[in-house]
């Protein structure tokens, strides 16, 4: 992996699975990390995990669904490290059922995480990104 000393990474979605093991090999290579997730009690106990790597971890509970949310991250994630180098729009749900048993409602849902919340975190970071290099 490139060195990623002193580098800031985003990771949403941190709480748990994917999310949370992406957070611990970033931090396991030094890098500072923004962490977040829309259950705290998760989030917690990622933040917790990461202190063993005596890295800058910033949590914050997020929905990624909520686009004026995720641009105060944004700017709240940039104020607290000073830059922001990586961003990693891992948060996504997922329905189990067949098309016929899925509701309208539980696509609106994917879709305003899954692929909003994809859209929201890489506008809201783009500016910052950009500004690293």
């Amino acid at each position: 992996m490139k060195n990623l000393d002193e580098k800031v990474a985003v990771v949403t979605g941190a709480g748990s699975g994917i999310g949370r093991t992406i957070a611990l090999a970033l931090a396991a290579e030094g890098c500072q990390l923004a962490i977040s997730n829309i259950n705290e009690q998760e989030l917690q106990a990622t933040q917790g995990m990461l202190e063993a790597f005596n890295v800058k971890v910033h949590a914050r509970r997020l929905d990624v669904a909520d686009r004026q949310a995720f641009y105060e991250y944004a700017d709240e994630v940039a104020e607290a490290f000073g830059k922001v180098n990586i961003v990693i729009n891992n948060a996504g749900v997922t329905v189990n059922g067949s098309l016929e048993n899925t509701s309208i409602e539980d696509f609106e849902w994917i879709m305003n995480i899954n692929f909003w919340g994809t859209v929201h975190g890489s506008m809201a970071f783009l500016p910052y990104l950009k500004q690293s290099g």
